[in-house]
């Protein structure tokens, strides 16, 4: 009798495992063709990692069916009836196609953004529609895969039942309440004191990329939904945090405000790893040679992985410490104390150059937000021509248009100019490609962009404001990381941060540590500027401090000139020495008490006073 009782149970059961299995078959599809991302996974860390795996996708396909588990378990004799269990079908159906739908899509999508989507990510696709319709054409495989996907699902739903004319309604009501005990349990990821989370998942990876295949996009997009403030923190009282992280800047220069121009030039996913001045290759000749006649230090760092969070550390000084990008988030009207505001208190024309479409990742309004008085985008560049299909103006011809458009500002000027041809799909102009047929896609766009950087400087240096001017040239994050230091938790981190003054009068090698939000105070410190202002970083010019980089990916991290710790909001749960062990193989959390404790009071305070600041709202005070 029982066995007949447990009918239902088995149906439902049968048709959730089929959508696990479905889940399964997409990530092994998303593993290989994103298989260069994840090369350093052997076969049996691969099987451990697809048993991890397993815990998050209970969570996915609980979550998808909880309409279709409910209405199976209801206690009543009417889910005998025809109709209601073709009800059940279309549940079945319909709900695990929009959970296939969801996955499949980030098997393309990976290599955009290098995570699993979040809710954020909607923002910027309402914002980048034009694009939509490429994705789809480019990866057109993926729509079959996903018909193949829910083919399966049709199939599978008409596999008969044998469904009990008659049974013993206390026992579908015991069934009905452990059933439902038994889906809280899986919603939750188990019976542990929290839900799990994306970032549950590092507990079991050696690097943030394996976070992304042992988690699922459905998790990225609940979690997100729910994230959406951050939380007051309370590691320390306010007394002590000022002794152990201020933001507030109180310049002493020891000579007058020098007025000199400001050119900032973001590459488009400038990596370390491509240039020949600081990894040996070939394809950043132009760039490499303004290395060697610029100031820079060892080891610098990108403070984001997307160019929403590159450019908001760059221009406004905001590291990446939340789920969602500064300017998708909740806070994004905060008020800021931007390099273009602080500038504009000394007179100076602030102007950014982008040469995307109009609205483009809500980059206008941003700058406009920090106090830049224009913004230069594909609209007012107005020359179809020139349109690369995709994103916008190609580099060649909207940098050679940024520097005549340079020359009719009045001095002293801000200008930031950010690129866009080195983005996937990679893409360059018909001449160019002509020249390099059997060149690496992604590789020919770094040298592409390299070419629009050479015949920037060449009009540039024609002109009377060139060597008035203070250029720092960095890249917006990292691109597709190949070679394996690149994809460490540090590693998928570095990006060049050079200062060039024209004159020589900043220049060389350094030791020492910077990041993206290092950059104003950098600015102002070589300017001599005299005013007060607040500021997440520290000026590179300074050596009397100990330098700090800080970033947020699966976990916050926190890294000195020598030692990396890892910190899950709670507990530090690795460190490394990157300098001895640039693989992260040796986690030192244990044998390092003394170096643990003092990097994660350092991050813990940055947390404490990030966050704290977005929640008051007091960064531009």
């Amino acid at each position: 009798m029982f066995n007949r009782e447990m009918q239902y149970i088995k149906q439902l059961c049968l048709r959730l495992g089929w959508s696990l299995l479905g889940l399964s078959f997409i990530r092994l599809v998303f593993f290989l063709y994103n298989y260069v991302f994840f090369n350093e996974i052997g076969l049996l860390q691969g099987v451990k990692l697809f048993f991890y795996a397993f815990r998050f996708d209970i969570v996915a396909v609980t979550y998808a069916n909880l309409l279709l588990i409910l209405f199976s378990l209801l206690p009543f004799h009417f889910r005998k009836k025809t109709g209601y269990q073709a009800f059940l079908k279309v549940l079945f159906v319909v709900f695990n196609s929009v959970l296939f739908f969801i996955e499949i899509i980030d098997i393309g999508f990976y290599q955009f953004a290098f995570r699993r989507t979040l809710v954020s990510d909607f923002a910027m696709f309402t914002n980048n529609q034009s694009n939509i319709l490429s994705y789809f054409l480019e990866y057109w495989w993926l729509v079959g895969f996903l018909l193949l996907m829910i083919y399966g699902l049709i199939r599978f739903s008409k596999q008969s039942f044998v469904i009990p004319r008659k049974g013993k309604w206390s026992i579908q009501v015991l069934l009905f309440i452990l059933g439902l005990g038994i889906t809280i349990i899986a919603a939750r990821g188990g019976i542990q004191v929290r839900p799990i989370t994306p970032i549950s998942a590092a507990k079991n990876t050696q690097t943030p990329a394996q976070t992304h295949l042992i988690t699922n996009t459905t998790i990225n997009l609940i979690f997100s939904f729910q994230q959406k403030t951050i939380q007051r923190l309370h590691y320390f009282p306010e007394k002590e945090l000022d002794t152990l992280y201020s933001l507030k800047h109180l310049p002493q220069p020891d000579g007058d405000f020098k007025g000199k121009n400001v050119m900032v030039i973001i590459l488009e996913s400038l990596s370390k790893e491509y240039t020949g001045a600081f990894a040996n290759k070939p394809y950043t000749p132009f760039f490499d040679s303004l290395v060697s006649q610029s100031f820079y230090l060892e080891n610098t760092f990108a403070n984001g992985l997307r160019s929403t969070e590159g450019i908001a550390a760059i221009t406004a000084g905001l590291p990446h410490l939340m789920s969602d990008p500064f300017i998708f988030s909740a806070y994004q009207t905060n008020k800021l104390s931007a390099l273009a505001g602080l500038l504009h208190k000394k007179g100076y024309y602030t102007t950014f150059f982008h040469g995307s479409y109009k609205g483009s990742m809500e980059f206008d309004s941003f700058a406009k937000l920090q106090g830049f008085d224009d913004f230069v985008d594909k609209s007012v560049y107005n020359n179809p021509a020139d349109f690369d299909g995709h994103w916008g103006i190609w580099d060649i011809p909207f940098f050679e248009y940024t520097a005549d458009r340079l020359t009719e500002l009045e001095q002293p000027f801000y200008a930031t100019l950010f690129s866009l041809t080195s983005h996937h799909p990679y893409n360059v102009e018909p001449w160019f490609e002509a020249e390099h047929p059997n060149m690496d896609k992604h590789y020919r766009t770094v040298l592409y962009t390299d070419l629009a950087l050479r015949r920037f400087f060449a009009k540039a240096k024609q002109t009377e404001w060139y060597k008035n001017t203070l250029f720092i040239i960095t890249g917006d994050h990292t691109g597709p990381r190949i070679s394996k230091p690149y994809q460490t938790a540090l590693g998928q981190f570095k990006s060049p941060i050079i200062l060039f003054d024209p004159t020589a009068k900043l220049k060389g090698k350094h030791p020492g540590l910077a990041q993206h939000i290092d950059i104003i105070p950098t600015v102002l410190d070589y300017l001599h500027y005299d005013l007060p202002y607040k500021a997440f970083g520290q000026s590179m010019l300074d050596t009397t401090r100990t330098h700090y980089a800080i970033m947020h990916t699966d976990l916050y991290q926190l890294c000195d000139a020598q030692y990396l710790l890892r910190f899950d909001g709670q507990k530090s749960r690795f460190l490394f020495d990157y300098q001895k062990d640039p693989l992260n193989k040796e986690n030192l959390i244990d044998k390092l008490p003394a170096v643990t404790k003092r990097l994660e009071t350092q991050l813990k305070a940055r947390l404490q006073r990030y966050n704290n600041s977005m929640i008051e709202n007091t960064l531009g005070e």
